[in-house]
């Protein structure tokens, strides 16, 4: 019986569809935004009855499927409350500048068979690629060494000190942006390019 258990979690996971699929909130289904945001409570506990006006908030949200259509992995560009961006910034003693703090990379998730693919890498560059040269921070957990090391190639910076948060420990990076393009990134900031 074992063998026939191993057996099966050995499968490959099922193939993926070409590219992921990037929409500001407004664009999405009501099916689409609930699968959104089914995927972000399976992948962080904290989520909280403010997430359905967050998920409507953010920039862009991007969802990456199989073949047969089932989500296999999420992220998005946040537009974070400015108290938020106050709380990070206090936590790690980083300040946030206004242009640092507008873009959150984050609710990157991936379901546990499709990770160590590039589905989260794919999704976040190609969320970022919509606001190439604006800068863009994330956070993430501190043990998420994965996660950490996406962040890094993807040219972000870890700065500050970890700090706590809904009892998690937390790290931050920042991707600077291009001098002189520091402004607001409108929700339409390359969007549908």
């Amino acid at each position: 019986m074992w063998e026939e258990v191993a057996a099966v979690n050995a499968l490959p996971p099922p193939p993926l569809r070409p590219d992921p699929v990037l929409k500001r909130p407004s664009e999405f289904s009501k099916a689409e935004f609930v699968d959104f945001e089914t995927l972000v409570r399976r992948g962080f506990d904290g989520s909280d009855g403010g997430l359905p006006a967050r998920l409507r908030r953010a920039n862009l949200l991007a969802y990456q499927a199989g073949t047969e259509g089932e989500w296999v992995g999420i992220a998005a560009l946040k537009r974070p409350h400015p108290a938020y961006v106050r709380e990070v910034a206090r936590g790690t003693g980083f300040d946030l500048a206004r242009t640092q703090g507008e873009l959150e990379l984050g609710w990157v998730f991936v379901i546990p068979s499709h990770r160590r693919r590039g589905v989260a890498r794919q999704l976040c560059t190609r969320l970022l690629g919509r606001v190439e040269g604006r800068a863009v921070f994330a956070t993430t957990r501190s043990d998420n060494g994965a996660m950490k090391e996406m962040l890094e190639a993807l040219g972000f910076l870890r700065v500050g000190r970890p700090f706590s948060r809904r009892r998690e420990a937390l790290v931050l990076f920042v991707r600077p942006g291009e001098a002189g393009r520091s402004g607001p990134a409108s929700p339409e900031a390359k969007v549908g390019g």
